[in-house]
C-alpha cells in the first residue's frame, strides 16, 4: 500500500477522514498478515513498515487538527453574528466620509491621530460643491461635528484635514454614522445593513445605542 499516494489524493473532509481511518485500519491488518507470514529466509523490511506507520499517523493527526480549525472557526463565525444581531436597531460608528441628512443635520465622527496642530473639516453636497467650512478640534482621538442647515434625504461629505506645528499633513479621517437595518452572512462573516450600505461587523469602531 503507497501511503504517500493515499495522503496526498484525499481532500481534507469529513468524508475523507473517514476513508483514511479505514486505510489505517486496512494496513495495519496487512502489516500484521504480511510479518506472520513472512520468509524467515528473506524478511520483510520492519524499518520501512515503521516509517510508513509513523507517515499514516501523522496525516490522520493533521486531519483532525483540520476538523477542530473547522470546528472552532464555525464557532467564531455563529458568535460574530449573535454580537451583530444585537446591533439591529443601533446606529454604528464605521470609516467612511458620508453622511444622509434628517432633521436638517448632517452628522459625522472623525479621528485625529497624535501630534495634530489644527484641523480643518469641509463638507460637500452630492454635486461635490462646498457647503460648509470649519475647524475641528486637535485633540487626538475621535470627536463629532455637525452639519446643521442640511437638506434633508441629501448626501453630504465631509473632508478631515490634519497638520502638526510645523504644518505637515497627518492623516485624520471621517467617520459615518448609520443605522442598522438587517443583518447578513456574507463568506462565513456578518455584515450589517444601513442607509448608507452594507457594513463589515469587523469594521464597526463605535456603537450608539438609543438614537
Amino acid at each position: 500500500m503507497d501511503i504517500a499516494q493515499i495522503a496526498g489524493t484525499q481532500a481534507s473532509t469529513a468524508d475523507t477522514g473517514a476513508r483514511i481511518a479505514a486505510d489505517f485500519n486496512t494496513f495495519l491488518t496487512l502489516l500484521t498478515a504480511q510479518l506472520q507470514n513472512q520468509d524467515p529466509l528473506d524478511p520483510l523490511d520492519t524499518d520501512k513498515f515503521v516509517s510508513q506507520l509513523v507517515e499514516f499517523s501523522s496525516v490522520e493527526q493533521s486531519i483532525e487538527t483540520n476538523r477542530n480549525l473547522e470546528a472552532l472557526i464555525a464557532l467564531q463565525s455563529s458568535a460574530q453574528t449573535s454580537n451583530a444581531l444585537a446591533l439591529l436597531g443601533e446606529t454604528i460608528v464605521f470609516p467612511g466620509d458620508r453622511a444622509i441628512a434628517a432633521g436638517g443635520a448632517a452628522e459625522w465622527r472623525y479621528q485625529v491621530p497624535e501630534g495634530a496642530s489644527a484641523v480643518a473639516l469641509t463638507v460637500t453636497d452630492a454635486q461635490g460643491r462646498i457647503v460648509a467650512r470649519g475647524t475641528g478640534a486637535a485633540a487626538a482621538g475621535e470627536h463629532a461635528y455637525v452639519f446643521n442647515g442640511a437638506a434633508d434625504g441629501e448626501t453630504y461629505r465631509l473632508a478631515v484635514a490634519a497638520v502638526d506645528r510645523s504644518g505637515a499633513n497627518l492623516a485624520a479621517s471621517a467617520r459615518s454614522l448609520a443605522r442598522v437595518t438587517s443583518v447578513t452572512t456574507i463568506a462565513g462573516a456578518p455584515s450589517l445593513s444601513t442607509a448608507l450600505g452594507d457594513v463589515a461587523f469587523a469594521d464597526v469602531t463605535r456603537v450608539i445605542a438609543n438614537r
